[in-house]
């Protein structure tokens, strides 16, 4: 529909009564309907059924992995950076 087509209206005047295209606009939700009633009757078709999650087995390596460099590490750049945004000085 361009920009040309559209006009005003006389007061109560409905534009679907005067628009030729209307009865093309007035069928989407009929289709929307049926596409929708159709989805809905194929998954209501479709068996139920369980379904099972993989066997998933998390274990450390042997021997279990030291953390307290790491966790070190992540204390000491916490508190840098806690110092730095605190200080206020721009870098």
């Amino acid at each position: 529909m361009s920009l040309s087509s559209f006009r005003a209206l006389p007061k109560g005047q409905s534009p679907a009564a005067d628009d030729a295209g209307a009865s093309e606009f007035l069928a989407v939700p009929n289709l929307v309907k049926l596409y929708v009633e159709d989805q809905v009757r194929r998954w209501e078709q479709v068996s139920l059924e369980f379904v099972m999650s993989p066997m998933t087995e998390y274990a450390w390596p042997h021997p279990a992995p030291n953390f307290q460099a790491w966790y070190g590490t992540v204390m000491v750049t916490s508190e840098y950076l806690a110092s730095r945004m605190s200080s206020g000085a721009r870098a």
